[in-house]
């Protein structure tokens, strides 16, 4: 896969037998990010990503999605006690990994290499989506039955798991107007990795487009 990336070629197979597998991890993680031992932590990190992204409510159009978001966020992304502290997702492998078969440990390593990026969708059929990652011009073919078309632009993590890639549950999908100021954006980060405020900045415009369709895309999308 890494010369793929090397000679631009696209990467991943249809292969949406292993989909069930990522989902299953998925909510694997979900469910020990939500025992009643992280609740203050989970609540202390919720409240941080609403003064960053934006409060989500349960009327809210994309809520089940922005939770989702928000739960994966800091499986992965979260680290209250700073940059180059653990996870906790590394705290789930730390304790869970004694008790994992090889299968399994790759599983989980590949989760935790996962893609978090902008994407465009190129095209769609047969059960797959071929996306463009807006920041690296890089395509993957998704195993997906989500419901997009060509040229949506959308915050996703792919997992990349034997031969196929495939999204998580973080779905943040953005008007196609707005691409202009979004590769704008991007052009600002150049080579660098996206951080956590790049996202939370757009997940915020997201929010605003989704409650306010008044209000023009261009007074919204602001960078």
């Amino acid at each position: 896969m890494v010369f793929d990336f090397l000679l631009g070629k696209t990467v991943g197979e249809p292969v949406p037998e292993l989909k069930p597998s990522v989902r299953a991890l998925l909510d694997e993680l979900i469910g020990y990010a939500s025992e009643k031992r992280f609740g203050q932590r989970l609540e202390e990190a919720r409240e941080y990503y609403y003064l960053k992204a934006g409060k989500i409510n349960e009327d809210d159009a994309d809520f089940v999605q922005r939770m989702n978001t928000v739960l994966e966020w800091f499986i992965f992304d979260h680290r209250p006690g700073g940059i180059g502290t653990n996870s906790l997702f590394d705290q789930y492998m730390g304790e869970k990994r004694a008790r994992l078969s090889s299968a399994e440990l790759v599983e989980r390593m590949a989760m935790s290499k996962h893609l978090h990026s902008m994407f465009m969708v190129i095209s769609c059929g047969d059960g797959t989506i071929k996306v463009k990652d807006m920041a690296t011009k890089r395509r993957y073919v998704v195993s997906n039955d989500d419901r997009l078309e060509k040229g949506d632009i959308l915050e996703a993590r792919i997992v990349f798991l034997g031969s196929g890639c495939f999204f998580t549950y973080t779905h943040c999908l953005h008007p196609k107007a707005a691409l202009k100021p979004i590769m704008g954006e991007l052009k600002k980060w150049k080579s660098k990795m996206l951080g956590e405020d790049f996202f939370f900045k757009l997940q915020n415009m997201q929010l605003k487009w989704r409650r306010f369709r008044q209000i023009s895309i261009n007074d919204i999308y602001r960078m």
